[in-house]
């Protein structure tokens, strides 16, 4: 049996946390990504080298540092026809449907908001559900979930989006100095 390898590259490490503990709960490899990784890259590497494979990446926006994801999203379904791809947007409590429908014409698979304990089941459900999985371990998430910090990631909010924002700051600086990154 093929095992599922599932890349999260989010730029909120209690995010990361959270999808990483809740995903491997349902016997699912999980991979964290440093930020400002080029995926394309990495892609193409474990590709050429028959590495493990992800089945599916899932992919805070704001970890992209301004490079469209709708167009990454086009770029992979484009080169990786059987890799799923799921957006997720850390500073949101949910997605809009007409926002949600865009971007899986786009080639996302889903779109999902920043997870927490109260949507976790919904969410990695609908996660299992792109991989072609049916069922969820609810035991098992609620044994992942206890063991995460409920208060650190209740409260994550706000210093979620002060980080986005300070990213999003960085980010101006950067272009405005000519910065790049590959």
């Amino acid at each position: 049996m093929q095992e599922n390898l599932v890349v999260v590259a989010h730029s909120i490490e209690t995010q990361s946390t959270l999808w990483q503990a809740v995903l491997s709960s349902q016997n699912l490899l999980v991979v964290l990504e440093p930020k400002y990784v080029d995926l394309r890259k990495k892609l193409a590497h474990a590709q050429a080298s028959n590495r493990l494979f992800p089945q599916l990446l899932l992919i805070d926006i704001h970890w992209l540092l301004g490079e469209d994801f709708y167009n990454l999203c086009r770029d992979l379904r484009d080169l990786y026809p059987g890799l799923k791809v799921i957006l997720s947007d850390s500073g949101r409590d949910q997605i809009r449907p007409t926002v949600r429908k865009w971007a899986i014409t786009q080639g996302a698979s889903d779109f999902s908001p920043k997870i927490t304990a109260d949507n976790a089941v919904a969410i990695v459900s609908a996660a299992l559900n792109v991989l072609g999985v049916s069922s969820i371990d609810r035991k098992a998430m609620e044994i992942a979930l206890s063991k995460t910090d409920h208060n650190q990631v209740e409260n994550q909010s706000e210093n979620s989006n002060n980080q986005i924002h300070a990213a999003k700051r960085k980010r101006r600086k950067l272009k405005y100095r000519g910065a790049e990154f590959s």
